[in-house]
């Protein structure tokens, strides 16, 4: 992945073309405001070339990246919805105001999204899909978008029931991608998007900074995201793009309130929210429920809320975090970890990265004007088959590098 210096997309062309033994055309450069790439594929030869040149700031190979894995657990209740309505407990009611996200848009950059399941009542459509080759059918073939944006914003499962998805492909059926393939649908968002959008990304690669720039680029120009923290059961702030900075990112919690065992933790993590035995929507038929757990299934718990409070009135990106943070629930975690690694993480960003003992516990503020109770009930949806699926990833070497302009990570 290379970083180039910051010069208009004509000039970077033309220097590029003289670098890169005069070859007639470059890819197309995208930015995502002062966060500029292309995505090319050289060999060995012809990266080192563009390296070493004054115009590059940096080369980067395009890394994998992956949904986060879940643990599929069977007879369990959907119970999410029930405890971020109050400080402790539940009471089998979900109380939410009756605007309920109306009118907010949020991008959910996944597998897809099965956008004819009853639950979303035609709030769902198909952006464009970034991932490679006949997987560019925008069709969710995986069924962990459509469950991820189910929670977010499903009338049954879902937290803000009248806000509408934009589903933006960006993992194959296997649940697997390219870092470049995120850069692109985030490009798409800021290019497309209204006032106040949110954002989901429930997905994890190793660290990587130019991931990070770009989302923190795009949440400059106020797209609020929630980020999952990643299923490692470590330091988020060795993954990202759990480590970006200013965004809300979300770990696990069980129904017991404690951090989950396989969530990932520490001063990277902005809050905690539901994400053992969730049951949300399925991506192989319109009436299709699933029951999966992981921190993918919390961030949407997170977006869901900062939809309804977007439909409630404008914030920041900055003020949403703070709104949503302060409304928390505090609890006390005794995980930690320490690590050459966070402290190297801490040294490149500049940010120092701590472990707190306190955490914070999502909840949804029952003052908002106009709630409504509803009674939760057992769904009558059908194929609740639920099984252990193993998911087995493997990373396959590539040629392809992502040029940047910017300070990165080499790998």
């Amino acid at each position: 992945m290379s970083s180039l210096q910051n010069r208009s997309t004509t000039r970077i062309a033309n220097k590029l073309s003289r670098i890169q033994n005069n070859r007639t055309s470059i890819p197309e450069i995208y930015s995502i405001g002062n966060f500029h790439w292309y995505v090319d594929s050289m060999d060995d030869a012809d990266a080192q070339t563009l390296a070493q040149s004054e115009h590059v700031s940096h080369l980067h190979k395009d890394d994998p990246i992956f949904y986060m894995t879940e643990l599929v657990q069977t007879d369990v209740p959907s119970w999410g919805l029930d405890r971020i309505d109050q400080r402790k407990g539940e009471d089998d009611k979900f109380h939410f105001p009756s605007s309920a996200g109306e009118g907010v848009d949020v991008y959910l950059i996944d597998t897809g999204v099965n956008i004819d399941h009853i639950d979303f009542g035609g709030r769902a459509v198909h952006g464009p899909a970034f991932t490679s080759g006949r997987n560019q059918d925008p069709t969710d073939y995986n069924g962990h978008g459509s469950f991820v944006a189910g929670i977010c914003c499903g009338k049954v499962h879902g937290v803000a029931k009248k806000a509408n998805i934009i589903s933006l492909k960006a993992l194959d059926q296997g649940g697997s991608g390219r870092l470049s393939n995120i850069l692109l649908a985030l490009h798409w968002a800021v290019k497309r998007h209204v006032a106040n959008p949110g954002a989901n990304l429930s997905l994890a690669a190793d660290f990587h900074l130019p991931t990070n720039q770009a989302i923190e680029q795009a949440i400059e120009l106020g797209i609020h995201f929630s980020i999952a923290a990643g299923n490692q059961g470590k330091e988020a702030c060795r993954y990202s793009p759990a480590s970006a900075k200013n965004a809300l990112v979300v770990g696990a919690i069980d129904q017991d309130d404690s951090i989950a065992p396989y969530s990932n933790f520490g001063s990277c993590v902005s809050i905690y929210a539901p994400g053992t035995a969730i049951t949300s929507v399925w991506h192989n038929h319109r009436t299709a429920v699933h029951t999966l757990s992981g921190t993918s299934m919390a961030a949407p718990h997170v977006t869901g809320v900062m939809a309804i409070l977007l439909s409630q009135q404008d914030y920041t990106p900055a003020e949403l975090i703070d709104k949503v943070r302060e409304s928390a629930t505090l609890a006390i975690s005794s995980r930690t970890e320490s690590n050459d690694i966070v402290d190297e993480i801490s040294r490149l960003t500049g940010v120092e990265y701590k472990d707190s003992s306190i955490i914070k516990v999502l909840y949804m503020d029952s003052s908002l004007d106009n709630f409504i109770r509803t009674d939760i009930v057992a769904s009558s949806m059908t194929n609740r088959r639920y099984h252990l699926m193993p998911f087995g990833f493997y990373a396959v070497s590539s040629m392809i590098y992502l040029s940047l302009y910017g300070y990165l990570l080499s790998s």
